[in-house]
């Protein structure tokens, strides 16, 4: 499937982003005493910018001070090189807790969503912002008590396809040897299950969603039973934020909740630029108690182009994040209260809430290849299915599809996520999730199908109809069908279990 044209109007703030200068967010740093901060700086080893629309490149460091006691991060400024195609760059503190990082010489490629090892947010830049600065009563802790490592992502936009750039962009950050009164943390919030759908597509009938004939709105929710414990005794004061959509994003706002009364608007952007972010700082910090409700709600105008947009990496695809920056810091090794529909991560990620069904879904289970009725039921659609060397729609195969598409966990929302799950786990998990639609021949949300590079279910038109291709009959060589599907299947395991 050919990609779509971008529009003239696309084309236009594209080029925006490449002439107009980008300094209209200044940071004052002035009263925040950076005289004697200790300077470091983090940037990427010659990254050679590849000739395609977007690109994520990751590397990690290795923060090695003079100082043998702990210090506080205050800021950090940008080190630009190819202005013209960095378009964000996220820093990640490493969890001490964690097995250290191995630190590569080069860059590698990488996805938005960071390795588990280092998942605290710690720094944001992005086009219209010279840098930030900690608000004076907090830092981000490194040394022997706090980070010792950093995880730096660069998401270069190059919609014009330029050749032979080579990169060195990345931060410099700022330390100062005597601590502040308080550790500093970030938190993601937002919703990551969109699909926002052009004027008249069908699927609309099906939305939850909020449509209307210019916009479409999603919105999230952080919950009380989260928020009790991600925000310790006594709450956690909010600093400063920012929101996170893409090109098609119209207004966005982040609001506080406690006793399902509105008590704080931390955002509310209504002339949201994707290339021109707002940035939020409080001098007079938020206090957000345990048991307060964070809400996002997003807003987007309808895509000219014939297909829905999706929750993606790409920045032809949609987001709907929020950046909430905020002491003192809590340890949570997974620090993103996010939803996907109605699923939210904190349910899966805090301790504290155990190991509980969602919607009849032991989810723990389901994701676990190595129980063994679990590892049987995605064998009996990986073996049957492939049998020849290639989807293979057979009666046996049907019947496995089935008895995985009526698994709990494969229902409504959760099953979405766990569609979206399965799909991100290589090409083992993409030929099951290919089988899935394929060989059911039912109806499945076009953003649920969709991959990085194409789409599920191409041929199900083919299996579906009264012309479908023969199936494979049995003379054939089921022991390297065996064996083909055996690696599958380990294939499968060794991703499912990063």
């Amino acid at each position: 499937m050919l990609p779509n044209r971008p529009s003239l109007a696309t084309i236009f703030q594209r080029m925006l982003v490449v002439l107009l200068p980008i300094c209209h967010c200044l940071t004052d740093c002035s009263d925040y005493q950076l005289d004697n901060a200790i300077s470091y700086e983090v940037t990427m080893n010659k990254v050679k910018v590849p000739v395609k629309d977007t690109t994520y490149m990751c590397q990690a460091f290795d923060v090695v001070l003079t100082q043998t006691n702990d210090v506080h991060m205050v800021a950090y400024f940008p080190r630009i090189d190819a202005a013209q195609v960095v378009h964000h760059i996220l820093l990640f503190g490493c969890d001490p807790r964690m097995p250290s990082v191995h630190i590569r010489e080069d860059p590698e490629e990488c996805g938005f969503m960071p390795i588990t090892a280092c998942r605290s947010l710690i720094g944001t830049w992005t086009m219209g912002s010279d840098g930030d600065c900690a608000h004076p009563e907090m830092g981000f802790r490194f040394g022997p008590g706090g980070f010792k490592q950093v995880y730096m992502q660069i998401h270069y936009n190059n919609p014009f396809l330029y050749k032979n750039l080579v990169d060195s962009s990345g931060l410099q950050l700022h330390f100062l040897d005597s601590l502040r009164p308080n550790d500093a943390g970030m938190l993601v919030v937002g919703q990551r299950s969109l699909q926002i759908n052009p004027l008249g597509y069908p699927e609309e009938e099906q939305s939850t969603d909020t449509y209307s004939n210019n916009s479409v709105t999603f919105s999230s929710e952080c919950p009380s039973r989260c928020t009790k414990h991600m925000f310790g005794e006594k709450g956690i004061y909010i600093t400063s934020a920012v929101n996170h959509m893409h090109a098609l994003g119209i207004s966005q706002r982040i609001e506080v909740y406690r006793n399902q009364s509105l008590i704080y608007t931390i955002t509310n952007q209504d002339d949201y630029n994707y290339n021109f972010p707002h940035f939020y700082r409080f001098k007079e910090p938020m206090h957000v108690l345990p048991g307060d409700v964070v809400t996002t709600t997003c807003v987007y105008k309808r895509p000219q182009t014939r297909e829905p947009v999706c929750f993606g990496e790409a920045t032809s695809d949609e987001m709907c994040l929020g950046f909430i920056t905020y002491y003192p810091a809590q340890k949570l090794k997974y620090p993103w209260c996010t939803s996907m529909k109605s699923m939210k991560s904190c349910d899966r990620h805090l301790p504290q809430l155990g190991l509980h069904p969602i919607n009849n879904c032991k989810w723990w289970e389901f994701r676990n290849l190595s129980l063994p009725e679990t590892k049987l039921m995605f064998a009996g659609v990986l073996f049957p299915c492939y049998s020849s060397g290639k989807l293979d729609c057979n009666d046996v195969c049907k019947k496995g599809v089935t008895k995985l598409l009526t698994h709990p966990c494969m229902q409504d929302d959760v099953g979405s996520y766990m569609m979206d799950r399965i799909k991100s786990y290589g090409d083992s998990g993409q030929q099951i999730m290919d089988a899935l639609v394929t060989c059911s021949c039912r109806h499945f949300r076009f953003c649920d199908r969709k991959l990085a590079m194409g789409f599920l279910g191409i041929e199900q038109d083919s299996w579906c109809s009264n012309t479908a291709p023969e199936t494979v009959g049995k003379s054939k060589l089921w022991i390297v069908a065996f064996l083909s599907s055996l690696l599958l299947l380990i294939q499968l395991i060794l991703n499912w279990n990063m």
